[in-house]
Parts: structure tokens; sequence; C-alpha cells
């Protein structure tokens, strides 16, 4: 294989690890006891990362060139 692709199965294997780990935080923080909006928020934020990482990487919009502005 090239290193081009090489490089982008490593990119993928480091992305899916980061996914792992946020999902395995997720989990672990379900546990604290802490009040419901403190606990809406954590999770708020550990989903808003997870999703960017799927959209920036997976769907490959972090290769998208940037639009004109209007």
């Amino acid at each position: 294989m090239s290193d081009h692709v090489q490089h982008h199965i490593a990119v993928y294997k480091k992305v899916a690890a980061s996914l792992a780990v946020l999902t395995a935080l997720t989990v672990g923080v379900s546990y604290l006891d802490v009040t419901v909006p403190v606990a809406v928020t954590i999770a708020l934020v550990i989903a808003a990362t997870k999703g960017s990482l799927v959209l920036s990487f997976f769907m490959h919009l972090i290769e998208e060139k940037k639009s004109a502005p209007l």
C-alpha cells in the first residue's frame, strides 16, 4: 500500500480509538452523582465531540474546501 493509504488508515485507527475512549468515558460519567443539568451538559459535550470526529474524519468533511462567502 502507498504511504497515502497507510496514513489514512492510521488516522482512522486513531479516531476509532478516540471514539472508544469517549464511549467508555460516557459510561463512566453516567455513574457520577451529579445534578441533572450537570449530567446533561457533560453528556452533550461528549456527544458533540464524538459527532465532530465522525463528521470530520469518517464523512471527510475536514478535507472539504471552504465555500466562498455569500
